[in-house]
């Protein structure tokens, strides 16, 4: 499958279709969490392409300088587009952008400075509050306070695991992290850089998309994906985009019989709440 090795971001292609849609994955994921997911879209939606981003300071990505913010991965993405080079018949730019957690945040943040020849924006189980309050009780920061614990370089990636138990993470968090390991020299390193992504996540939380949905540019849809039995909604949240008018391009969709890792817990379940959209039968 193509990789896209700019400059600027790494990210793998899937599909050849014309039209482009921009899949951003999560903190301390990468663009290859996607590759199941959009794969099968692509088989579902011949017309798409969907360009697999590792976002600043994960997987291939480089770390550039800070300040590391949502604003700046944002940045970083548009960069990303005007750098690449389609193949004749293919969009230049993207008609979707397609976020999970932390980069549905990212998405938004894309969204709302760089709007034009969007179509729709797609924020998974990424709620748009502030949520500064909900910091310690992350599970995210949890992990990240662990993962600084490990002494780097491992020799396998087994090693991983009870070390990362020793900190009360679960099996299946363990697991995904022997992922995020590379051999560097003799030894296995993140693929991300840890002081980076800390930053990025401390600017997540922080940052608030109501202004944006309330009153939204013209142009796109915008698309609040819920995981049915997520923990990182609050009632009020989904209270209130449920109250946006008949008419707003915000709109809300339940993601029934899954957590927070909606590719995984129901990816067939996303892949219907999305086709619709994406093959132009609602608008």
């Amino acid at each position: 499958m193509p990789q896209n090795q700019s400059p600027v971001l790494h990210s793998i292609s899937i599909g050849q279709g014309p039209k482009l849609a921009l899949v951003l994955h999560g903190i301390l994921g990468s663009g290859r969490n996607w590759m199941s997911f959009a794969k099968s879209m692509a088989e579902r939606c011949p017309e798409w392409r969907f360009e697999l981003v590792d976002l600043r300071a994960h997987g291939r990505s480089p770390v550039f300088t800070g300040p590391h913010t949502v604003g700046a991965c944002a940045g970083d993405l548009k960069r990303f587009v005007d750098a690449l080079t389609p193949a004749p018949g293919q969009d230049a730019h993207p008609s979707t952008v397609i976020g999970h957690s932390f980069g549905g945040k990212v998405a938004l943040a894309y969204g709302r400075d760089f709007s034009e020849g969007l179509e729709q924006v797609w924020v998974l189980d990424s709620p748009p509050s502030n949520l500064a309050s909900d910091v310690e009780d992350s599970e995210v920061v949890s992990v990240i306070r662990a993962l600084r614990s490990i002494p780097l370089p491992l020799a396998k990636r087994d090693e991983l695991i009870p070390l990362l138990a020793e900190h009360g993470l679960s099996r299946g968090i363990a697991l995904w992290m022997t992922t995020n390991l590379k051999r560097e020299g003799q030894g296995l390193v993140w693929r991300f850089d840890l002081d980076a992504v800390t930053e990025l996540i401390g600017d997540y939380f922080v940052q608030d998309f109501w202004i944006l949905l309330e009153r939204p540019p013209s142009g796109p849809t915008w698309h609040i994906v819920q995981a049915e039995r997520s923990e990182r909604w609050r009632p009020e949240d989904a209270e209130r985009i449920n109250q946006l008018p008949a008419w707003s391009p915000v709109h809300h969709h339940m993601l029934a019989e899954s957590g927070h890792w909606v590719h995984v817990d129901n990816p067939t379940g996303l892949e219907e709440i999305l086709l619709p959209w994406l093959s132009g039968e609602k608008a």
